[in-house]
């Protein structure tokens, strides 16, 4: 019985401390990512663009998230970009709504950054969250 409460105990208190969140993975792309192709995150990873240059009214690119095979839950998901505010804290420059299937493991689309909504050339954190597994990633604006 009490090899049993134990086991109850650690279920209910969640990870150890130290260990790691589960995290996919996000990535801005050179172009669309389908993301029903079993390839899709070994295209995404191929595309992937660490810097993408200034065209007409702002930064314009592909991203493609994949949540390790669990689906988003929501119809609604949260891409956010946002800068570090030093200290290991995050100041958020813009979150935006993407709709979404619940049932999606793998998500893409486009986006356009202009600098009305806060952006400017540098380095920006993205993640989405309001899932069960958050997507993190980078970009760099030129």
């Amino acid at each position: 019985m009490g090899r049993t409460l134990l086991f109850l105990a650690l279920a209910v208190a969640g990870p150890a401390s130290g260990a790691k969140r589960l995290v996919g993975t996000l990535v801005a792309t050179k172009h669309r990512i389908d993301p029903a192709s079993p390839s899709a995150l070994l295209d995404a990873e191929a595309s992937a663009v660490g810097a993408v240059p200034r065209s007409g009214d702002g930064w314009r690119f592909h991203f493609f998230a994949a949540f390790h095979g669990h689906a988003v839950g929501r119809r609604s998901v949260k891409l956010t970009f946002w800068v570090s505010a030093g200290g290991g804290k995050k100041k958020i420059v813009r979150a935006f709504s993407i709709l979404v299937s619940p049932k999606a493991a793998k998500l893409g689309g486009e986006i356009l950054l202009r600098a009305q909504d806060g952006f400017q050339p540098g380095a920006y954190g993205m993640e989405i969250t309001n899932t069960p597994v958050p997507a993190r990633g980078g970009v760099t604006l030129r």
